[in-house]
């Protein structure tokens, strides 16, 4: 074959700079559209954003999370060592969230590719992703707090899994890619919040599907067991990280857990959700007069009672339905936690353990001799499931999928935040971002304008896209359409993502605290904008795929369309 002369190549070139123009313009233009927030500096909130903050800063030193104190263990590392990164190289937090989720997109535009076959699709695709509204929330884009992060994490992983299955018939590095990718992805979403039980049934579908397909090819029965042990292994991210950090905590603290909220708390709080409640409240699993039977048979809960039942924190007190101040499902632990602390039980890391494990040893003891009428045994900070509650939980669910896509809870301006002078010196330190409130001029204002008008788009967009999708499904049956591969594991996997979760903050609305915060259903947006996508402007034949030969497979768009096809 003949070399090309530089003449022959200068055009070849130029039209892919040019392709790639309209691609970069999407992206500067909201990374322009977000410049004007600023870094909202919530120092007051101990248990998140300081709490981020305050352990990125000690890791940056070398001290991995800091000195022992109570709320050392609180929550999982991958944030803060996901900001002391940033830091060392000194990019700017706000910069980095925009970055890592056009990251994101851009990975999953290529796991799109089979069923977005032309240019102009792929870039329409694309447009609709990078202007989600929810990446421009104040709320979630302009505070340090993991979900900054953790949408574009969840599309990493949705977006591996499906390149996983439609290349792993394939004989080819790609599904090999894909598969080290969903292994990363999965670990790192484990890593940043330990919620990964929600996204298991998506995981073990998509890694099912990928199997099957594994056995399905026509590889030598060596080669062909090695694939489906390599699928098998994608979790075991999740067993290394485990035991990775256990050594490390359990070297520099002495307790070898990951984080105290899934281990030690849950060990002592969990069997007061056994107690046969006096009183019971949605939102309020262990209220002031369950507490009061369980001081009087655990000596070492008692001894915080002063503390809880003194508690004065207006953050922490809420008003129950018959009108009593109570502690809800969302600060009760961290209201035991201070208590500990207070009566100096928390000295180190195993003396808060053992408080901890001890006050669920004496509840169990006394379920175990009805000095107290208890269910079977619990472990968590959740009440266990019972049967009588599906109804509710099924109204719940529903709520919480209207609440992802309608966008109520808004703001694309920054609010001033909170907190001591030193507190929102070290925000300005560990982000390098400029703090809230910041100028609110011309500019700025007519920013967060455009921010709203797409907020209002995209609400017009999930109606319009509602109706197409019934029309398509519509068409497809009555054509007896087969659906690609392709579009059943993004469909699919996005769809379980989405449930998988939602599902699970409905029953924690239901039974322990207000679990529908932005903060929680924006990684839940970015999966059901995924699906829209894909149901509304994904081929959906099977063509193109992985089940039909190469040859067959090369459309218009792929053999180099002239310039007047993409005009």
């Amino acid at each position: 074959m003949a070399e090309l002369t530089a003449d022959e190549i200068r055009p070849t070139i130029a039209a892919r700079l040019r392709r790639g123009i309209p691609w970069a313009g999407l992206i500067l233009a909201k990374l322009w559209l977000v410049d004007g927030q600023r870094l909202i500096a919530n120092g007051a909130l101990t248990i998140d954003d300081e709490w981020f903050v305050e352990r990125a800063s000690w890791i940056s030193a070398g001290r991995w999370l800091g000195p022992w104190e109570y709320r050392t263990l609180i929550k999982q590392p991958g944030y803060p060592i996901f900001i002391a990164a940033l830091h060392s190289f000194r990019v700017p937090l706000l910069l980095a969230h925009q970055l890592v989720y056009i990251a994101a997109i851009a990975l999953t535009m290529i796991a799109l590719r089979p069923l977005l076959h032309t240019r102009r699709r792929r870039l329409c695709a694309f447009a609709v992703l990078v202007f989600n509204p929810m990446t421009m929330n104040t709320a979630i884009s302009a505070r340090v707090d993991r979900a900054g992060i953790y949408p574009a994490l969840l599309l990493c992983l949705l977006a591996c899994l499906v390149g996983l299955v439609t290349s792993c018939e394939r004989r080819s590095y790609k599904a090999l890619a894909w598969g080290f990718g969903a292994s990363l992805a999965l670990g790192a979403v484990w890593l940043v919040r330990e919620e990964w039980l929600l996204v298991l049934p998506a995981v073990a579908v998509g890694l099912t599907l990928a199997i099957a397909r594994v056995a399905r090819t026509d590889l030598r029965p060596l080669p062909k067991v090695t694939g489906i042990i390599g699928v098998a292994l994608i979790p075991l991210s999740v067993l290394i990280g485990t035991v990775i950090l256990e050594h490390v905590n359990n070297s520099r603290y002495g307790l070898a857990v990951i984080n105290i909220e899934q281990t030690s708390m849950s060990e002592g709080i969990g069997p007061m959700f056994r107690v046969t409640p006096t009183t019971t409240f949605d939102r309020y699993p262990i209220t002031a007069e369950t507490r009061a039977s369980i001081y009087a048979v655990s000596p070492q809960f008692a001894a915080l009672r002063d503390q809880i039942e003194h508690h004065t924190d207006p953050r922490y007190l809420s008003r129950r339905p018959d009108g009593v101040q109570d502690f809800d499902g969302q600060v009760f632990q961290w209201v035991v936690l201070d208590a500990i602390n207070a009566t100096g039980s928390a000295s180190n890391a195993q003396q808060l353990d053992a408080t901890f494990r001890s006050i669920g040893s004496e509840i169990n003891a006394a379920c175990a001799d009805d000095r107290l009428r208890c269910s079977g045994p619990h472990t968590g900070i959740a009440p266990e499931w019972q049967w009588s509650r599906l109804p509710a939980l099924l109204q719940r669910t529903l709520t919480g999928l209207r609440k992802t896509v309608d966008l109520n809870a808004f703001t694309a301006l920054s609010s001033p935040g909170q907190g001591a002078i030193a507190d929102r010196a070290l925000f300005s330190k560990m982000t390098n971002e400029p703090l809230a409130p910041g100028p609110n001029d011309f500019l700025t204002r007519q920013r967060v304008h455009l921010i709203s008008a797409f907020r209002l788009l995209y609400r017009l967009l999930a109606v319009a896209a509602l109706c197409m999708v019934v029309v398509r499904c519509s068409r497809a049956v009555r054509a007896r359409q087969r659906p690609s591969w392709s579009m059943l594991t993004v469909v699919g996997l996005g769809v379980l993502l989405l449930i998988g979760r939602t599902v699970g903050l409905a029953f924690l609305d239901l039974t322990a605290f207000p679990a529908f915060a932005v903060t929680y259903l924006a990684s839940g947006y970015a999966c059901a904008l995924v699906v829209a996508v894909a149901l509304t402007m994904g081929h959906a034949s099977p063509v193109g795929d992985g089940t039909t030969p190469a040859s067959d497979q090369r459309t218009a768009s792929d053999a180099q369309p002239s310039a007047s096809a993409e005009s």
